[in-house]
């Protein structure tokens, strides 16, 4: 679908917005957004009011996005809409984070810019929150420098939530003192030299029940050249997937498990090849039961799930995890079922994962 013609006032807009917010004298220790998920693209999104008089804007966040836009060619009218120039400071910021920013008619500034997801400007969301790691126009960084906050964001996935500022952070595992320095473990970020806005990590291996997965370790590093390989980090991506060859050989490891525990197989449902009778299933043991998945760091590891099953219906449970195809640009990427709870710290270049995580 083509892409629309966006003018930069509809991506600053959210920088207007917060500077609307309490001054300086009175800064707040963090934002806090709820997240709403889009029950056909899966998205999850947040939202914001703006405009004169004041709308609700809903926008789909995405780790990897340069910027916050929305669309405001259709069913939007607000008297303090501004078109910015194309000779003016916010221009040039534009052009300097933005590939595709032009200058249009009027010699107004105008940038194209799609949904990730859904390819198009519509469907659900209106618009995008761009949490990228680097741009000076990502929403991180502008609440960064309008509150002074840390660049740092986390999403919360269980609770449904998406904290600006580094926390306090009310989790069901953060306990009545909300110190997430008891619970949360750390792993530093990777820079893809072709994709430098997007979450990578530094991953080793994966662990099905305690077995090492072999994979090829070329598809774990990063091609400097091409950006192709890694594993990051992705909530518009639902499951996580795997390159073939890892797809493979963990759903290989994850079915000899069932096999040794007496689980019955049942007719896949996609998008998942491995499912399970979910009678024949054994009791859940909590804290007494290796984790179903783990995902192995240079230092340390993240238990991402006990059993990491899909419940598609009353009957069968499936694996979370998709094969990503034969060669995808990125080998893995964890998607929103199996991160739960992830802090990204922008300022010191790391994750910081629960361990582990409470998913079943």
């Amino acid at each position: 679908m083509a892409s629309s013609s966006l003018s930069v006032i509809q991506f600053l807009v959210v920088f207007f917005f917060v500077s609307q917010l309490p001054s300086s004298s009175s800064l707040p220790d963090g934002i806090v957004f709820k997240l709403k998920r889009d029950t056909s693209t899966l998205q999850y999104m947040i939202k914001f009011s703006q405009g004169t008089p004041k709308a609700d804007v809903k926008l789909a966040l995405d780790l990897g996005g340069k910027l916050p836009w929305f669309d405001c060619h259709e069913g939007y009218n607000s008297s303090s809409a501004r078109r910015v120039k194309c000779k003016s400071s916010l221009c040039s910021l534009a052009n300097r984070e933005n590939t595709t920013s032009t200058c249009s008619h009027n010699s107004h500034c105008s940038i194209h810019k799609l949904n990730p997801v859904t390819q198009s400007i519509s469907e659900g969301a209106k618009g995008v929150a761009g949490l990228g790691r680097s741009s000076a126009l990502s929403l991180v960084f502008q609440f960064a420098i309008r509150f002074r906050f840390p660049r740092t964001f986390a999403v919360d996935l269980l609770e449904s939530n998406v904290y600006f500022g580094g926390g306090p952070y009310v989790h069901r595992n953060f306990y009545w003192d909300h110190d997430k320095s008891r619970v949360l473990e750390y792993t530093r970020f990777l820079i893809n030299p072709m994709s430098i806005e997007e979450y990578f990590v530094d991953l080793k291996s994966i662990k099905v029940y305690g077995k090492t997965v072999p994979i090829d370790k070329k598809l774990l590093s990063i091609n400097k050249g091409t950006g192709v390989g890694g594993t990051k980090i992705d909530i518009q991506t639902p499951f996580t997937t795997l390159q073939t060859s890892i797809y493979k050989a963990f759903i290989k490891i994850h079915t000899e498990w069932a096999k040794s525990m007496n689980i019955s197989m049942v007719t896949p449902v996609a998008p998942f090849t491995a499912c399970y009778n979910s009678s024949t299933l054994p009791p859940f043991n909590g804290n007494r039961q290796t984790p179903g998945v783990t995902f192995v760091f240079p230092k340390n590891e993240w238990g991402v799930a006990w059993r990491d099953l899909v419940e598609v219906n009353e009957a069968t449970n499936c694996v979370g995890f998709v094969d990503g195809g034969l060669k995808p640009m990125t080998s893995i990427v964890i998607g929103a079922r199996q991160i739960g709870f992830a802090e990204f710290d922008i300022s010191r270049s790391r994750l910081g994962f629960l361990q582990p995580n409470f998913m079943t």
